[in-house]
């Protein structure tokens, strides 16, 4: 188990860095579609991506980076299984190093930008996933604990 685990964090890591390193302008996006579904439908995909882009593109930064943090909390709990709460947060904090971090690479990349924005928009990713593993555990954690009704009664004194 633990080194698929390790391989699909590396892959998944891998997969965001590799993206970032390049970039499909508008045109070829166009000129790709055009080529495949013809002209009449090219004219009404222009219209529907100049609608959807933004929710598109910033939506798969949010996803990528909730899939790397929820594999890094399964990561970390494989390797350190009885710290499960401070492996969620270790695991969010990776994941926003490499976001940024890899904001800070696209600066180097030719025709790409590294932004704070999309830092902040990676991090929504890395947040979601935090508080739902948050919730989780705290539902195991009252799941497993004793409950109220099974401690003695004590008679009034």
């Amino acid at each position: 188990m633990r080194k698929w685990v390790v391989a699909f964090v590396l892959l998944w890591a891998a997969m965001i860095f590799g993206t970032s390193c390049t970039v499909i302008g508008t045109d070829e996006l166009f000129s790709l579609v055009g080529l495949i579904f013809g002209k009449e439908l090219l004219e009404q995909f222009e219209i529907f991506w100049g609608i959807v882009w933004f929710t598109v593109v910033k939506g798969w930064h949010v996803t990528e980076f909730a899939i790397l943090t929820a594999g890094m909390i399964g990561l970390l709990n494989v390797w350190r299984p009885k710290k499960r709460m401070p492996n969620i947060f270790v695991a969010a904090a990776l994941a926003l190093l490499f976001a940024a971090s890899d904001e800070f690479h696209q600066t180097f990349v030719p025709t790409r930008g590294g932004t704070i924005w999309d830092v902040l928009i990676d991090s929504l990713g890395v947040g979601l996933v935090t508080l739902i593993s948050l919730m989780r555990l705290r539902q195991v954690t009252l799941a497993q604990s004793p409950q109220e009704t099974d401690k003695p009664v004590r008679p009034p004194s």
